[in-house]
């Protein structure tokens, strides 16, 4: 395989852009695609007319680019680019994955007994990815009970912190809703206290 920098759509690997410097975009990027599933979710997002972010990190800071269309074998369409934020070494990734689960685990106390949630005590998986796919899996288990039980604005206080640290906004904003008419209901007969 061509040496080039690795790059990702929606957190799974794409490829090797192989132009180095990579031209200012808008421009067409040479590319080595890989045989798996962030090129073919990559192709079916363009596929439906639709852009698509993808990113890579040569250095310390992430870059975006706005992939328009694939033209040709092994070439990608780019509109835009952007510097994003610095990116976190694995240390304070893991950090961040460790507040995440902090704050599921509390929110998981301010349910009743769900055998379905399952046990929330063993540890986290080392490598931060895979941390965060786990944490994000707890969360959904979570979430869901809390959706069935309407809980109190405490437990979406929680939850709404963990996916910002696991960097879920739309999930995030859900949980916020969520939270805000929790705070709605106090005092009135929709108040779980009563």
């Amino acid at each position: 395989m061509s040496r080039g920098i690795e790059f990702y759509y929606d957190e799974m690997a794409v490829g090797l852009l192989l132009d180095s410097p990579l031209p200012p975009a808008p421009a067409l990027w040479r590319y080595e695609p890989y045989r798996g599933p962030g090129h073919y979710e990559l192709g079916t997002q363009l596929n439906t007319g639709q852009q698509a972010w993808c990113s890579y990190v040569p250095g310390d800071r992430m870059i975006s680019f706005l992939v328009t269309e694939i033209p040709s074998y092994g070439v990608l369409k780019v509109l835009e680019s952007a510097l994003g934020k610095p990116v976190l070494s694995r240390a304070k990734q893991q950090k961040v994955q460790w507040v995440a689960r902090a704050n599921i685990r509390h929110a998981a106390t301010l349910l009743d007994s769900f055998p379905e949630i399952g046990d929330l005590s063993g540890d986290l998986p080392n490598d931060p990815q895979d941390a965060r796919r786990h944490n994000i899996e707890q969360l959904n288990k979570v979430a869901t009970v809390g959706f069935q039980r309407h809980r109190r604005g405490g437990f979406w206080r929680e939850l709404m912190r963990a996916a910002e640290s696991l960097n879920l906004p739309e999930e995030r904003d859900r949980f916020r809703r969520e939270y805000e008419a929790a705070l709605a209901r106090v005092g009135t007969p929709d108040d779980p206290r009563n």
